[in-house]
């Protein structure tokens, strides 16, 4: 079988067993909340999703896809801290979230812009460690 990345080490795809294709773990405005959310609690947040999260195993679910990825508050060590706690496979998306441009920082740098660099998201994309 095919080796599958999880945010906890890679499994064999015959091991996936009932997957669910579309379950943020978190969505979160990463700026808005670091400078803005006094209410946020990291540990009761995690918590929280390891409840809730923790329940799906017993209802016969054994893999969610998680397509939260840059621009939707993506952050890898708080979808392992939860992944860590449960019996569950979490498997994370990589790219971007953009509804009409891609964020400021890479409007001017790649292939004949302004910085003339390598595409800069696709060596994003494959440092990517999940």
């Amino acid at each position: 079988m095919v080796a599958v990345p999880t945010v906890t080490g890679s499994i064999d795809s015959a091991d996936l067993g009932r997957v669910l294709a579309h379950e943020h773990v978190f969505v979160l405005g990463e700026e808005y909340r670091q400078n803005y959310q006094d209410d946020w609690d990291e540990d009761t947040k995690v918590a929280e999703a390891v409840e809730e999260l923790g329940a799906l195993p017993s209802l016969g679910i054994d893999t969610i896809l998680d397509p939260t990825v840059l621009g939707l508050g993506r952050y890898l060590p708080r979808v392992q801290r939860v992944a860590e706690q449960i019996d569950l496979n979490i498997v994370v998306a990589t790219g971007l979230y953009t509804y009409n441009e891609i964020p400021f920082q890479f409007h001017y740098s790649g292939p004949g812009l302004l910085f003339d660099m390598p595409e800069p998201l696709t060596e994003l994309f494959l440092k990517d460690p999940a």
